[in-house]
């Protein structure tokens, strides 16, 4: 039997016992001792996207050639540096732990004993489950939970940002198609369509999803289902994207309706 599928939006994930937890999934939030952070006033933008940059190039060991071009990439060499320097000095006040950011030797770091990213923690799983697939039907709960959404989906498209997030995203397409196909091979065909459902709701033009939950509403004899899906599909792939479903969806809708026939 198949693990049952969580993660559910009113589920959270676990967390790690650390000072400072970082969200960057689906949405950007900092929580330090259990308490979200908010602003009064002005945000923080520059130190904010400097931690932002941080963790999307890698967070340790970063060069801060880097960082300022990446956070000033309009300013000459000795304006970035000064405003590194003094965005630095504001976003260490923001997180309030002296040992979160450690700089030396013209590299930072993000410290993970002290701050926890789920976008890391993300990574990190879902090349653990990459690896050693099977895995991933037991853990599946996991990557719901974390993956709430792209990476900084609301913030600027930068450089810097995009790599990351397709990074992340293609990585999360990969784990729901391979504990998909473990499930549809083992004929769980309505925990299956749980899935791919739960996986459309974090991201709904990935034709790929659409397709394989079709087929699990076919193979249930839900032809009217299955064809809801596909209208889904070619209504959202239109709007977003200005393309047509492909031919392999083409293909499974006409032999869905052949099957309602």
């Amino acid at each position: 039997m198949a693990a049952p599928i969580e993660g559910g939006e009113s589920e959270s994930p676990r967390l790690p016992q650390r000072p400072i937890h970082v969200f960057t999934l689906g949405r950007f939030s900092l929580v330090k001792n259990g308490v979200p952070l908010s602003f009064t006033g002005k945000s923080p933008r520059k130190p904010l996207e400097l931690l932002q940059a941080l963790i999307a190039l890698g967070g340790r060991d970063v060069h801060i050639s880097l960082l300022m071009g990446a956070v000033w990439p309009d300013e000459g060499s000795s304006d970035q540096r000064k405003l590194f320097d003094n965005t630095l000095h504001r976003l260490r006040k923001i997180l309030g732990d002296v040992d979160a950011l450690a700089l030396g030797n013209g590299k930072l770091t993000l410290d993970a004993r002290h701050c926890w990213v789920d976008a890391w923690a993300f990574d990190l799983l879902a090349g653990e489950l990459l690896r050693n697939s099977p895995t991933v039907n037991c853990r599946a709960g996991e990557i719901l939970q974390l993956y709430r959404g792209h990476f900084l989906d609301r913030e600027l498209a930068a450089p810097w940002l995009i790599r990351y997030r397709n990074r992340l995203r293609i990585r999360f397409e990969r784990l729901v198609l391979t504990y998909g196909a473990i499930l549809e091979t083992a004929g769980e065909w309505w925990m299956a369509a749980e899935m791919y459902r739960c996986a459309l709701e974090v991201d709904n033009i990935v034709e790929h999803f659409y397709r394989r939950l079709m087929a699990c509403h076919l193979q249930q004899g839900e032809h009217a289902e299955s064809l809801r899906v596909y209208r889904r599909c070619r209504e959202m792939l239109s709007i977003v994207l200005g393309v047509k479903p492909s031919a392999e969806t083409e293909a499974l809708r006409r032999r869905v309706e052949d099957n309602a026939s």
